[in-house]
């Protein structure tokens, strides 16, 4: 009989023990999925966070380049060189860079990015100008050319940046407005 109390106590410590270990398997694919779960999670919200920054960060250009249309565009239309607003640079942070082009193809990142050095060139030209001449003189044919080439690259880095901004019209560069002749204005 003692014989058979012991069989019966080691086929439950058996027991106890097979639950056991059947618990503590679960528990670890419980926890490890909570923290497979709770990384990802987490890992998705980082991504949105910088998804959204990119969105600023390409809104807040597009601002910039309409700031600086706007103000080409004046001296587009008049034929005259007004001084050129501090806005008229168009600067972007390296961090910005950065969040644009990882949520852009390449080619759109290009182009805006090209937008921006050639729209500054054009502008840092008209500055010397400005300063040269004295106030509002009559721009040169070269210099509204110029312009011309400086707005149609402000739309098309507009265009690269739609992807991020979510506008949802097509952007057209602006088509060569009615110019005074130089000398005419």
């Amino acid at each position: 009989m003692a014989r058979a109390n012991r069989e019966k106590q080691g086929r439950g410590d058996l027991r106890i023990a097979a639950v056991g270990l059947i618990g503590a398997v679960i528990g670890g694919v419980l926890s490890t999925g909570g923290v497979i779960y709770s990384e990802r999670a987490q890992a998705d919200r980082e991504e949105q966070r910088e998804e959204r920054l990119a969105q600023g960060a390409a809104r807040l250009l597009v601002d910039e380049y309409r700031e600086v249309g706007l103000y080409l565009e004046r001296c587009l239309q008049t034929g005259k060189l007004f001084p050129v607003p501090s806005s008229a640079a168009i600067e972007i942070s390296d961090e910005d860079r950065k969040r644009m082009a990882s949520h852009l193809s390449s080619d759109a990142y290009g182009r805006a990015s090209e937008a921006v050095q050639n729209v500054n060139l054009s502008t840092t030209a008209l500055k010397r100008a400005d300063r040269e001449e004295g106030p509002y003189p009559v721009l040169s044919e070269m210099e509204l050319t110029v312009i011309d080439a400086a707005l149609v690259e402000l739309a098309e880095g507009r265009e690269a940046l739609r992807p991020l901004t979510g506008e949802t019209a097509a952007i057209t560069p602006t088509p060569p407005l009615r110019r005074p002749q130089p000398g005419h204005g």
